[in-house]
């Protein structure tokens, strides 16, 4: 099946086969990722949920994933076991290309045995200096990885790629269709300032228009989830925490850091759960009493 779907002979997604889809459980609205454990790190992340990238779990020369077990995703990352792993798509395009080239059948059952919360699919690009067809064959490749998660069983989000009106006007209507798609996913750190509102007033027209309430994941962006939090069910992933504990920066304000001690820092570990303490109370404080429980 997976092979058939690498060679895409049309543009049209309504020609993509239909499959069970499986709605994910509730979650909490703020969601750390953690690209590594790092050598900084001694403790286990102690989150309810946490995120991780697509692309940290294959290894692309071998097109195999590169842990066979939830327990072993724990360790590398360190996470404490017995937390839900939700696993974010989004990518530069050069490893998403390589994803598309790595996919074959038992990639897919490999994922479906690590028992995973939520995959969001990845997010093949639409381009303006690009041929036209270009938007409509990636929007086309994000529908097929949405299927091919889905079909071994896990609750799988749909990456929003749309450019123009007519592009979300085709988007929304196939995903009206399909009372299987009960997820979607969303990026705003890559778009210029200018046009994230432009695509936030778009997914609430998107959520208008769907029959059923959707989750929506969404990496960047957090100013605009208030916005958002009338429409979706929200779950917002957050990469700074890591990302600056590891600069050795503090947060002191949601969005003010200080730099805390020099590069050579042995343990982190507290800095990141200040950090994502501080994160989260921004959001709560944003978004208000909209908080799911895990």
């Amino acid at each position: 099946y997976v092979s058939q779907m690498n060679s895409i002979e049309d543009l049209d997604l309504n020609k993509l086969p239909r499959v069970a889809g499986v709605r994910p459980p509730k979650l909490p609205l703020y969601v750390p990722l953690i690209y590594h454990k790092s050598t900084n790190r001694r403790a286990t992340l102690n989150s309810n949920v946490v995120a991780v990238e697509l692309m940290q779990l294959i290894d692309f020369k071998t097109g195999e994933l590169r842990y066979k077990s939830i327990e072993e995703v724990y360790r590398k990352f360190g996470i404490r076991e017995g937390s839900q792993i939700l696993v974010s798509g989004t990518a530069d395009d050069p490893p998403l290309e390589k994803y598309w080239l790595a996919r074959n059948i038992g990639f897919f059952q490999e994922f479906g045995a690590l028992n995973l919360t939520l995959v969001t699919t990845p997010n093949f690009s639409s381009l303006v200096n690009a041929p036209r067809w270009t938007d409509m064959y990636n929007m086309k490749r994000i529908g097929i990885c949405w299927i091919e998660f889905a079909q071994v069983g896990i609750p799988t989000s749909l990456h929003l790629n749309a450019r123009t009106s007519f592009d979300w006007q085709r988007l929304t209507e196939w995903i009206v269709a399909r009372e299987e798609i009960c997820s979607v996913s969303f990026e705003f750190a890559t778009l210029i300032d200018s046009r994230k509102t432009i695509y936030v007033q778009r997914l609430i027209d998107l959520a208008t228009a769907v029959p059923r309430r959707l989750l929506l994941v969404v990496r960047g962006g957090i100013r605009y989830l208030s916005k958002l939090a009338s429409s979706f069910d929200l779950v917002y992933l957050d990469t700074e925490p890591f990302i600056k504990a590891n600069k050795r920066q503090m947060a002191v304000e949601p969005d003010k850091w200080i730099s805390v001690a020099s590069p050579e820092l042995d343990e982190i570990d507290a800095l990141l759960e200040h950090n994502l303490q501080v994160r989260e109370r921004r959001l709560l404080d944003t978004v208000g009493t909209l908080i799911l429980e895990p």
